[in-house]
């Protein structure tokens, strides 16, 4: 179609003659088939027009060579090996302007000759046209808000487009709310959302289409009336302010919140604080319908006295305004003093009143004094053994601790209580351990005294009890060690091993007869600093004197003694006890004669004063005996228990001939 606006490019078309074969056969170009081709606007792709050149040359061998006079129009001619001759091609080099005829002049030539023959080709670009609404140009829905659910179709817009391409529909809408789409590629209108969520009744909505190339005008234009539409559902009761105390327990009310909602479904409210972390204090209680305490003790005056919550309703579409708010008040408590710790442990080493103290390091604090009322512990079976000083936090013995008694522990689990100016009382446990120190000293014999004569064996003659009455280990182990003898060659004969054992290691001399050997031993503990005690051994050597007489048919052996035996008046200690018992006896025996006298008073047989007892019949002379060496005592051997980290030597000192035998405690019966 011919337009005024289109524009002509002439193409001039240069036909070669070729010089006349000599047959005498020409060259021809007749017009083309068809002169003129029609195509789309929208061609914006490579192109064979419907338009085939027709140039023949009948001469064998010669051929017809066409082509576009000019490269400012994006047409050419090619003959493609799918042809059957030369065809006119958009090479799509620039776009095709829309309702222009372009005048394309195509140039053939015989190869070798000058002649040459135009010819014309009309190319009409037509223009495309907008899709069109088959709809009426306006439409009206009514729809029910309860019945609508999100995906539902409205309405449908319906198109026809003269090319056929592809058609994309937008869609705008007043009021936007975003209740409604449309299909971008069918033009169906869609609810976005479930209608029951709808607070607007009225919308316009307006449907549009385009080719790529044009849009629709005028517009498809939907009227939407939305009807029984969904109340949204409204909190009763708030706003309110509510004071609460601070120790209300899980479940304790806070306050009753009621609902209204158009369905008969129960709903249950929201509740949030404007600081979101206090939001697990509290919690709805459907079975009372009611803001509960979640849990014991969950708020706090000293720590926050004030909250806001904002509860909404939500029937699952439509929400309550959002401004129903709760302002709770938490009211304070008397709450008794607070320990830093759930146990506190110290270490206290046995001893007097306060002679030892341990820190609790302890921080007690009360709620609401600046200073608790008073700390102590209680006064049950450990507890009153040791005091504590609320200005120091220190821990002492109230009483004397002597862990060794066995009537004290070494372990106390004591309770501490903190007591405010309210009269409420906190409790804590405290375990002391109280250490055994080295207190004691070994106790042993005070004097081990032994008689030895020519005739006594080499053995083990007695044993040094020793007992350390320390509670522990080491503090209660002990062992024996010589210290000095006299003089200095009793340690020759006498030997005393660490486990206490006594032994008469080598024989006197005639020359020690009479003489009183002394080895003094000390009994020292194992623990730190060392304990020790003293005692003394001591051994007196009186040799026996033996007699022979010889007669013809026999022998008589008399034992006399040829020296008077130094025994216990040696030694000062015996005198003194000695001195003491015989002035008891001589005080008996006063006694017992004052007490004779009475009786003899009181007798008819005597009179005046005069005492007249029957003589008793004196006893015959009795034969004296010569002194006879008892025999040895029988012995029990049996192993005592040594500490194992204690040498046990069989002599204390290292002289002499060493030990004889394995040692053993012996008790003499």
């Amino acid at each position: 179609m011919w337009m005024s606006a289109c524009w002509n490019v002439w193409i001039i078309v240069c036909l070669h003659l070729a010089t006349q074969p000599a047959d005498g056969a020409l060259f021809t170009f007749s017009m083309f088939t068809p002169d003129t081709v029609t195509i789309p606007g929208t061609t914006n792709s490579f192109l064979k027009l419907n338009s085939k050149v027709n140039c023949d040359d009948p001469d064998p061998g010669d051929i017809c060579t066409c082509q576009v006079d000019s490269n400012l129009i994006p047409f050419e001619t090619f003959w493609l090996n799918s042809d059957d001759g030369y065809y006119v091609y958009y090479d799509a080099t620039t776009p095709l302007v829309q309702g222009t005829t372009y005048r394309v002049r195509v140039a053939c030539r015989e190869n070798n000759r000058n002649m040459i023959y135009r010819r014309t080709l009309n190319v009409v670009v037509t223009t495309n046209s907008p899709p069109k609404f088959s709809n009426p140009a306006t439409s009206t829905v009514t729809i029910s808000a309860k019945s609508t659910p999100q995906f539902s179709q409205i309405d449908k817009a319906v198109y026809a487009d003269p090319e056929h391409d592809a058609v994309t529909f937008t869609m705008t809408s007043n009021p936007n709310l975003g209740y409604f789409t449309v299909g971008a590629g069918d033009g169906v209108i869609t609810a976005a959302v479930d209608m029951q969520t709808a607070t607007s009744l009225t919308h316009t909505l307006t449907v549009s289409a385009s080719d790529s190339y044009n849009t629709v005008s005028p517009a498809f234009t939907v009227y939407v009336i939305i009807t029984d539409q969904n109340k949204a559902p409204q909190m009763t009761g708030l706003p309110t302010t509510v004071f609460l105390l601070e120790d209300s327990l899980a479940g304790g009310v806070i306050v009753g919140l009621g609902t209204m909602d158009d369905t008969s479904k129960g709903l249950s409210p929201t509740c949030s604080s404007t600081y979101s972390p206090d939001n697990v204090k509290f919690t709805y209680d459907s079975g009372s319908d009611s803001l509960v305490v979640k849990y014991d003790n969950a708020f706090d005056y000293e720590t926050k006295s004030s909250f806001t919550i904002t509860c909404t309703v939500t029937d699952g579409y439509l929400s309550s305004p959002g401004d129903d708010t709760l302002t709770l008040i938490i009211t304070d408590v008397n709450e008794p003093p607070a320990f830093d710790k759930a146990e506190y442990y110290c270490a206290l080493n046995e001893g007097a009143v306060g002679a030892t103290s341990c820190s609790l390091n302890a921080v007690i604090t009360d709620p609401e004094d600046v200073t608790v009322g008073s700390v102590f512990f209680l006064p049950d079976k450990d507890g009153k053994r040791f005091s504590y000083t609320q200005s120091s936090g220190i821990v002492t013995f109230s009483v004397n601790y002597d862990v060794d008694t066995g009537t004290l522990p070494t372990d106390a689990n004591l309770t501490l209580a903190a007591v405010d100016s309210g009269g409420l009382t906190s409790t804590v446990t405290v375990v002391v351990h109280v250490n055994d120190i080295n207190d004691n000293s070994c106790v042993t014999d005070s004097i081990k005294l032994f008689k030895a004569d020519q005739f006594t064996p080499l053995s083990q003659i007695g044993t040094f009890s020793g007992a350390d009455s320390d509670l522990t280990s080491p503090n209660n182990e002990v062992h024996f060690e010589v210290t000095s003898a006299s003089p200095a060659s009793a340690s020759n004969h006498i030997y005393v091993a660490r486990n206490g054992e006594i032994f008469y290691a080598n024989k006197f001399d005639s020359a020690d007869d009479g003489t009183s050997f002394n080895v003094y031993v000390r009994c020292v503990d194992a623990g730190s600093p060392r304990t020790t005690s003293t005692t003394t051994v001591v051994m007196t050597y009186s040799e026996v004197v033996t007699t022979s007489t010889t007669t013809a048919s026999t022998t008589t052996v008399t034992t006399t003694t040829a020296a008077p035996e130094k025994d216990l008046w040696d030694y000062q200690e015996f005198k003194a006890l000695f001195g003491t018992m015989m002035a008891v006896i001589g005080l008996a025996a006063l006694l017992g004669i004052g007490w004779l006298c009475l009786k003899c008073l009181q007798s008819a047989a005597c009179t005046n004063f005069q005492c007249c007892p029957q003589r008793p019949t004196p006893e015959p002379p009795r034969k004296i005996i010569p002194y006879k060496p008892p025999p040895p005592p029988s012995v029990i051997r049996t192993q005592p228990t040594i500490n194992p980290n204690w040498e046990n030597t069989a002599w204390s000192l290292n002289t002499g001939s060493g030990p004889l035998d394995n040692v053993h405690y012996y008790h003499y019966h």
